[in-house]
């Protein structure tokens, strides 16, 4: 397939040839700068997007504090294998969930650090405690 674009719109359309939509995404790929982190001594690659199975899973456990739910979507981001390292490691579910607010930031493109990540988690937990508390007194009265 040849694919023609302009650079910007004073330059003169250039045509590049691809055997196949891999070989052109692996470029694109390639061109885009990639970070890597240490979370719980393991080396990771930052995410850079999300996929739609990641978001439409995500959407659906989005309520769910449990451990399954979490590690699940963190090995859909990474691998089995990288999750279970961090288990093996002692990773806790804060950990988990401060590691997926992080990613799913990253991979968002509206990167946040570690703290704010963990801030996000402690203000969700706070903000379903409060929710929680006010539907116990509602069916209370």
């Amino acid at each position: 397939m040849t694919y023609t674009y302009p650079e910007n719109e004073h330059d003169e359309p250039q045509a590049e040839t691809y055997d196949s939509w891999d070989e052109f995404w692996s470029e694109v790929e390639a061109a885009e700068e990639r970070r890597t982190e240490t979370i719980k001594g393991v080396e990771v690659e930052v995410p850079r997007e999300l996929t739609v199975r990641f978001a439409r899973r995500a959407e659906l456990l989005q309520d769910s504090s449990r451990m399954e739910d979490v590690t699940s979507l963190l090995a859909d981001l990474y691998s089995k294998e990288i999750v279970e390292q961090w288990i093996d490691g002692g990773m806790g579910l804060p950990e988990f969930q401060t590691v997926l607010a992080w990613s799913i930031a990253h991979a968002s493109g509206k990167p946040m650090s570690f703290r704010e990540a963990l801030a996000s988690v402690k203000n969700l937990h706070q903000a379903k405690a409060e929710a929680g508390g006010k539907a116990r007194t509602r069916r209370g009265r």
